[in-house]
C-alpha cells in the first residue's frame, strides 16, 4: 500500500481571492492549482456592480485591452495582480482584510468572487 504524506497543514483547499490593501488582488495556492494560473501571464479584470462580483479572465495576450500582469510566486504560495486603479474605481479597499471564495464561471470563462 502506498501512502502519501499530507504536508498542507493550515492551507485552504478552497480557491480564494483577497484584496491586499489598495494595490493588489491576491489569489491563494488553491486558486493557482484549480485555475491553472501558471499557464497564464496576464489577467483582465471585470466588475459586476449590481451583484458586487469580481471577475478575472486569464489570458496570455499582453495586447488585450485591460491586460494586467499576473504574478505567480516561484514557491507556488500565492499569486497577485496589481490592481490599484481597479480597487480605487470600485471602492474595494475597505475589503482588504477579507478573503472571498472563488469559482469558475463557465459561461463567461473567468474566475468570479462575490465581494458583498
Amino acid at each position: 500500500m502506498t501512502w502519501e504524506r499530507f504536508t498542507d497543514i493550515g492551507r485552504s483547499m478552497n480557491p480564494k481571492i483577497s484584496i491586499r490593501g489598495n494595490v493588489q488582488i491576491g489569489l491563494n495556492t488553491a486558486a493557482i492549482d484549480k485555475f491553472k494560473l501558471k499557464d497564464y501571464k496576464y489577467a483582465v479584470l471585470f466588475f459586476n456592480n449590481s451583484n458586487r462580483w469580481i471577475g478575472i479572465r486569464l489570458t496570455n495576450d499582453h495586447t488585450e485591452e485591460g491586460a494586467c500582469k499576473l504574478r505567480v510566486r516561484d514557491d507556488d504560495k500565492g499569486a497577485h495582480i496589481s490592481a490599484k486603479s481597479y480597487i480605487a474605481k470600485y471602492n474595494l479597499s475597505d475589503l482588504s482584510v477579507k478573503r472571498f471564495e472563488a469559482s469558475w464561471d463557465e459561461n463567461d470563462k473567468m474566475i468570479v468572487a462575490i465581494v458583498k
